[in-house]
């Protein structure tokens, strides 16, 4: 069977039946690039990582043990759209990424800092230039670039209007100025009604201004909003068009991806609220460990 196919009562047995030879907390992720950072933040040799593969299915597991509990086990999930949507979860064994998903926590960390060190601007133009400042600049630059697709994928997602858009089909270099990241609403607009035969929605005009009025008045936390993926994506088209150095020339958003995760350290997570949420759950669920 696929791992991917596998359903959320499958997962959860498999993790009960292993619990009878293994007395390891058990971690729930949503994805195998989850389970990648978290095995070099977390003490694996007290704790198992098992990947869902997705974040409905991680729920579904938890949900699974609620009328026969199993001491020891927690999931970890993209926050995504929960805080605009003002949904509150009522699990205490259920944590959520500081901002939209793992890839914004990143990008806000210092692991950008040591990304740009490296692949960043040359050595030259970096001593005429201030380190964190540039920093700065990259994130404020990745999240003008985004904040409008990642509005319109909320707009977009089941809870809020399903419009059923086609994100995975937009050419974003088409939509958007390379050299500047910035990008035009309504090119983005006609751009993505061209790829999404199946939208419902047949005029833009008032979602678009409903956007735009959020935006002007910083309903959101752009870092809630945003689409750590959409993030990535521009990124690598930045780095190729002044933001990084010639080894930036033939970098994809996966390779970038890949290289983020891993530049993403221990340290750089314990700042967070997640961590201290997990730091918590231990001190109440002795002698289940997680943290190194």
């Amino acid at each position: 069977m696929n791992r991917d196919s596998r359903t959320a009562s499958i997962i959860a047995n498999s993790i009960r039946l292993h619990r009878e030879q293994d007395p390891k907390t058990v971690v729930i992720l949503e994805g195998s690039t989850d389970k990648r950072v978290f095995e070099e933040i977390f003490d694996i040799t007290k704790c198992r990582l098992v990947f869902s593969s997705s974040r409905e299915k991680a729920v579904q597991i938890l949900e699974e043990f609620d009328n026969h509990p199993l001491d020891g086990i927690i999931a970890i999930i993209d926050k995504e759209s929960d805080n605009l949507d003002g949904f509150l979860w009522n699990k205490p064994n259920l944590f959520f990424t500081d901002s939209h998903d793992l890839e914004t926590m990143i990008i806000q960390s210092d692991a950008l800092k040591i990304f740009l060190k490296e692949f960043g601007l040359t050595e030259g133009k970096r001593k005429q230039k201030n380190l964190d400042n540039i920093v700065d600049q990259v994130r404020q630059l990745l999240i003008n670039a985004t904040l409008h697709i990642g509005y319109l994928r909320w707009y977009s997602c089941p809870q809020k209007q399903n419009l059923q858009l086609s994100f995975k089909k937009l050419d974003f270099e088409k939509i958007m100025d390379k050299k500047t990241l910035s990008l035009n609403f309504d090119i983005l607009l006609r751009g993505i009604k061209k790829v999404s035969p199946e939208c419902k929605c047949k005029d833009f005009t008032k979602i678009r201004d409903e956007i735009e009025q959020h935006i002007s008045q910083k309903t959101f936390d752009p870092w809630d909003v945003c689409s750590g993926h959409d993030m990535v994506f521009m990124f690598s088209i930045g780095l190729k068009n002044g933001l990084g150095n010639s080894r930036c020339d033939s970098m994809t958003a996966d390779c970038l991806d890949g290289i983020l995760r891993v530049t993403y350290r221990e340290s750089h997570f314990q700042s967070t609220r997640v961590y201290h949420s997990i730091q918590s759950w231990e001190g109440m669920n002795s002698p289940f460990k997680i943290l190194k």
